[in-house]
């Protein structure tokens, strides 16, 4: 959640705690006693669970709540080909990426589609953004949408950013076989979507939690060593750095870890671009 959010989310939490321990009745009925009054000791019992099913019932909807509110978070996922990263020798490109944004159910996708493309045409580097679809979540459902954004071969330190969001492919080293593949974001382009988000909806852009997945696909003919570290790959946590071979037409799914996503999608109307390794890539027969 972003800053705003998480403050809501706690403030909802202390109130749903007083409210679930609220008391339910004015008094609670007297002990009756069972050998004088035993058609009433039922009766008593009975009034006596009434407080305790409200109270459940209480506690069932405030969990409901909590993860609605938890969960209202916009996804991000691309997929990048080493044919495409390969290509880049020869020039730029461009690569999709997709956004899942929240919505409250599935029977106002029309009118959460209508809201967000108004936000998107008024928005300075997310106005090529189309809508996918409404899909059915099992916590939350979401309205994804697409939009390409620049993929480059360039030395980051000597280029500026190009739109909100973009994938470099980095040779650092003109003698070295090594290949690194980075994410790049502009904080200033997230700020302009975050205020957009607030005009239009309560909560503004929340990418920081949302471990953007990057999958990686091997469409070439011989296999490829893609090198992580500090990621979870296929939900594994990866800390040290790890090669993994991928053989024609395999893929890998490599998630950022909550670091990196804090640090890569900052939201600020200032600060500089933004820039988080995704891993190295190379080939078998270039390795020693």
């Amino acid at each position: 959640m972003n800053r705003i959010g998480t403050i809501l989310f706690y403030d909802l939490v202390r109130l749903l705690i007083a409210w679930i321990f609220q008391p339910l009745t004015s008094a609670r009925p007297k002990k009756e006693r069972a050998h004088r009054h035993g058609d009433r000791v039922e009766s008593a019992l009975y009034k006596r669970r009434i407080p305790q099913m409200k109270r459940v019932t209480r506690v069932i909807i405030a969990v409901a709540l909590l993860f609605v509110v938890a969960g209202c978070s916009t996804k991000m996922k691309s997929e990048l080909f080493f044919r495409d990263l390969d290509d880049l020798s020869d020039g730029d490109l461009t690569n999709k990426i997709v956004f899942n944004l929240p919505l409250t159910s599935m029977d106002e996708c029309e009118e959460y589609k209508t809201r967000y493309d108004r936000v998107f045409r008024k928005s300075k580097d997310f106005k090529d953004m189309e809508f996918v679809k409404c899909v059915e979540g099992d916590f939350q459902d979401s309205v994804e949408y697409e939009m390409d954004v620049s993929l480059r071969m360039i030395d980051p330190g000597k280029k500026k950013i190009e739109g909100a969001v973009e994938f470099i492919r980095w040779d650092a080293d003109d003698e070295s076989e090594e290949r690194g593949v980075l994410i790049r974001a502009n904080p200033p382009s997230l700020h302009d979507l975050d205020e957009l988000l607030k005009d239009e909806f309560f909560q503004g852009l929340d990418l920081t939690d949302s471990a953007p997945l990057l999958r990686i696909s091997n469409d070439m003919r011989s296999d490829q060593v893609f090198t992580v570290h500090h990621v979870f790959v296929q939900g594994k946590p990866v800390i040290t750095a790890t090669s993994f071979t991928l053989e024609s037409r395999d893929s890998i799914d490599v998630v950022l870890s909550d670091v990196s996503s804090a640090y890569i999608f900052h939201i600020s109307e200032t600060a500089d671009p933004r820039l988080a390794p995704i891993g190295v890539w190379t080939t078998p027969d270039e390795e020693e």
